[in-house]
């Protein structure tokens, strides 16, 4: 494909958890464990419409690509796309989809630091599910290989945390308390259960209870912003898919979808 510098590329550079995750029987029942949750919807929908409103025919870098699951969206636009992972299970599972689809192109194996394409060779990237197993660090050079070879806008998927003030937290825990005092109920216990269980790993384990210990990082919101800016990028559109208040944390942690535009420096 024209502004592809090699078909596959070698996994290097620092090592994290999701580089090995998704392997195995994670990567065959990765479809089946998570397109009954509402939240897969609201992605979908989220995804569908940023693809529907850009031109159709538009070269677009989907990493990780996964298994595929935006491939009716491309067809339906007429996107030229290129889709990458670093899991060869997942493109074993994610050329299924594209063979059953009939779709017009294959996912190969790439590295999302090094993506193997030209400089301003594509115009958008869309990366969903994955900025939330790595460090802000490694987002950033993330970022930076989205700016290098998107000509356009990137999309990216990611959950944040804001710390609420108690005036803050008194609206929240009331507007729930009215609105869905059922949930709101379930929340709370699931917040103590999942603080036991960080406790009594931390134990067993000898490691901190936070959730980077674990792979998953929650980004702070600030900080994710200023990481953003950083890269060269500037936020035109700022989706909700999500938000839920963490009460025993003091905190709102909403999964965003974020639409970015290159910051022209190239004038």
């Amino acid at each position: 494909m024209d502004g592809e510098s090699d078909a596959t590329t070698t996994p290097q550079g620092e090592s994290y958890p999701a580089r090995s995750r998704y392997q195995g029987s994670v990567a065959a029942d990765y479809l089946a464990g998570r397109v009954h949750d509402p939240r897969w919807d609201r992605e979908q929908d989220a995804i569908a419409g940023f693809l529907r409103q850009r031109t159709p025919g538009s070269t677009i870098v989907d990493i990780p690509f996964g298994t595929g699951r935006f491939v009716e969206f491309y067809a339906e636009c007429d996107h030229v796309i290129y889709g990458l992972d670093v899991s060869r299970d997942m493109v074993v599972q994610a050329r299924t989809t594209a063979e059953e689809q009939r779709a017009k192109f294959g996912p190969v194996l790439a590295e999302i630091e090094a993506i193997p394409l030209r400089d301003r060779s594509v115009d958008h990237v869309v990366c969903v599910r994955f900025l939330n197993w790595v460090s802000l660090p490694v987002v950033a050079r993330i970022l930076a290989e989205f700016d290098r070879v998107a000509r356009k806008e990137v999309l990216i998927h990611v959950r944040v945390r804001k710390a609420l003030g108690p005036a803050e937290l008194a609206r929240a825990f009331s507007r729930e308390a009215v609105s869905e005092p059922v949930p709101l109920l379930r929340r709370f216990a699931g917040a103590v259960r999942q603080r036991l269980v960080e406790t009594v790993r931390a134990l067993a384990t000898g490691r901190s209870t936070a959730s980077e210990s674990y792979g998953y990082v929650l980004h702070d919101a600030t900080s994710l912003d200023e990481v953003i800016r950083g890269a060269g990028f500037d936020i035109v559109e700022r989706l909700v898919i999500e938000s839920t208040t963490t009460y025993s944390r003091s905190q709102i942690e909403p999964l965003y979808v974020f639409v970015l535009n290159r910051t022209e420096r190239d004038a």
